[in-house]
């Protein structure tokens, strides 16, 4: 893709694993700039840690805890409660200005 696109600027991926390597790819072809930014999904350890150290993956979705949200969205259900709605996860917009809060 960086071959083919030299103009590319930005990588957009579903998922932190295929984000971080990118990051890699990047930095191999001599690309990672103020000016690159590579941005996913999943909140992982090895994306936040790329986040933090102000390399050029700038962002990443952390969702809540979905094993968490289940157990309680199961014990409600048990008792009584409807569930004919969509049920939603929170999501929360992880880049360098609050990844500290997300490092363990």
């Amino acid at each position: 893709m960086l071959q083919k696109y030299p103009e590319l600027d930005t990588i957009l991926c579903y998922g932190d694993a295929a984000a971080t390597e990118s990051v890699e790819a990047v930095k191999a072809a001599g690309r990672n700039s103020d000016d690159f930014g590579i941005f996913a999904c999943d909140g992982t350890d090895a994306a936040l840690k790329y986040i933090a150290s102000n390399d050029v993956m700038r962002g990443t979705i952390h969702f809540t805890s979905v094993a968490k949200q289940t157990f309680d969205d199961y014990e409600a259900y048990a008792q009584g409660k409807d569930f004919s709605q969509p049920v939603f996860t929170d999501t929360v917009a992880v880049t360098a200005d609050n990844v500290k809060d997300f490092l363990n």
